[in-house]
């Protein structure tokens, strides 16, 4: 997984996409027996970093998913307003921080009173996933769920004291 993730999210292999949002359509409900959103949103870019990337992995994952869930992809609802250095250079502590004010709600009547499922490509510390399911419920939303297609680990345990060791790799959800 580690090495589709790196192909597709930085090798530009976008082909990859699609495919991976289907299987992650495939494993929806054995995730999520009980969910039942009303929406998909997909983790916003900021317009700087789309136009340097030429898209937006986590909606690439998100489209197939909403397809094969037969629910609305939204794409307006929450922009990411802060042009925030990749999530990638920081460390554990540092994470929250680099997000703080990072998104906003342009449009609370699509979240009010409706059941999210957010999705992104990596779940590393939670820091988006948790910055993004705040402000989501401080909109009105009923509630917020994450669906990753990887997650990292730390390939040691931390020492006591520690945050984590920085160090990760990517593996199955």
């Amino acid at each position: 997984m580690r090495e589709a993730v790196l192909r597709f999210k930085y090798g530009r292999d976008l082909l990859l996409g699609p495919a991976l949002g289907t299987w992650m359509a495939s494993r929806f409900r054995v995730f999520f027996p009980q969910d039942s959103p009303d929406l998909i949103l997909p983790v916003p870019l900021h317009r700087a970093r789309l136009r340097q990337r030429e898209f937006n992995q986590s909606v690439l994952l998100g489209r197939p998913l909403a397809h094969s869930l037969r629910l609305p992809l939204e794409l307006k609802a929450v922009l990411r307003v802060r042009d925030t250095p990749s999530q990638s250079l920081y460390r554990r502590g540092d994470r929250k921080r680099n997000l703080k004010d990072a998104f906003r709600v342009a449009s609370p009547e699509r979240i009010r009173d409706r059941s999210v499922l957010l999705v992104d490509d990596v779940f590393t510390t939670g820091a988006t996933a948790a910055a993004l399911a705040t402000l989501l419920l401080d909109a009105g939303a009923t509630g917020v769920s994450v669906f990753c297609l990887a997650r990292t680990v730390d390939p040691l345990p931390p020492q006591p004291g520690s945050i984590g060791t920085g160090q990760q790799e990517t593996e199955d959800p």
